[in-house]
């Protein structure tokens, strides 16, 4: 403190406010340090503050009678562009600034800009992405405030929306593959059904035609030759519109 007050008479804020403190201490004015933040920079690409540790600031607080405390900053008594313009205007012209804080490269400091707002954008949605700015979210997009209980319901609902309209889908996708080889072949089965034979999901063609011939006899060869026909044009010949159309006449055959 001596060596500042009466030898160098040179440092930053903390030594203007430490010695302000102790003098007024020492006369018998009850002072406090207070440290905090002085200024900073406006960030244009995200629209807000930014505050370094260079921006890092002490000034004293003095106790006055019927005022309480009173903020006093002996700094700018004595170094006024530190308190007006920041920091870096107040330095000598010979002392290392940081890099992205030197003002001959503002590209380089545009670009950090730019790095610093993305950095900042996954702070805020990432990082602190939390159940009140949840809300505060959704009540921006419908325009009134909620609560959990209303998000809870829309997300049920959205949630059985989907899936029905994935199910209809999926429906649909599964009907539109049928080939009219397929559909004949259901219609066989129909006609089946109407006969007394129902078909199970295990059973083949054949084994269908066997069982179904043992209960019909009238119509065996009306049976074989369906399932001859269905299996030659299913996973043998190739299909032409007479084979389809032949097969079309034994199935319509096959009446109770």
């Amino acid at each position: 403190m001596d060596d500042f007050l009466f030898n160098s008479k040179r440092g930053f804020c903390e030594h203007y406010a430490s010695s302000f403190v102790f003098l007024m201490r020492a006369a018998g004015i009850p002072a406090r340090v207070v440290l905090g933040y002085q200024g900073g920079e406006i960030n244009p690409v995200g629209r807000y503050l930014i505050v370094r540790q260079s921006s890092a600031h002490a000034w004293a607080e003095v106790w006055l009678q019927d005022q309480g405390w009173v903020r006093v900053d002996p700094t700018a008594a004595v170094s006024p562009t530190r308190v007006e313009r920041g920091l870096n205007f107040a330095l000598p012209d010979e002392a290392v600034l940081p890099l992205m804080a030197r003002p001959e490269f503002p590209l380089l400091h545009k670009l950090y800009q730019n790095w610093d707002a993305v950095n900042n954008g996954w702070n805020q949605w990432v990082l602190g992405y939390n159940q009140q700015r949840q809300l505060e979210l959704f009540s921006r997009l419908t325009g009134k405030k909620v609560d959990w209980s209303w998000l809870i319901s829309s997300m049920l609902i959205g949630l059985f929306s989907i899936l029905g309209l994935l199910s209809l889908l999926l429906f649909r996708r599964s009907r539109g593959k049928s080939t009219p080889l397929q559909r004949l072949y259901q219609d066989y089965l129909r006609r089946l059904a109407k006969l007394g034979i129902h078909s199970h999901p295990s059973e083949s063609p054949t084994a269908l035609a066997q069982r179904a011939s043992q209960q019909l006899p009238q119509h065996a060869q009306t049976l074989q030759e369906i399932t001859s026909l269905y299996l030659a044009l299913r996973y043998g010949m190739p299909r032409s519109a007479q084979t389809v159309a032949e097969f079309r006449l034994w199935i319509e055959k096959l009446k109770p």
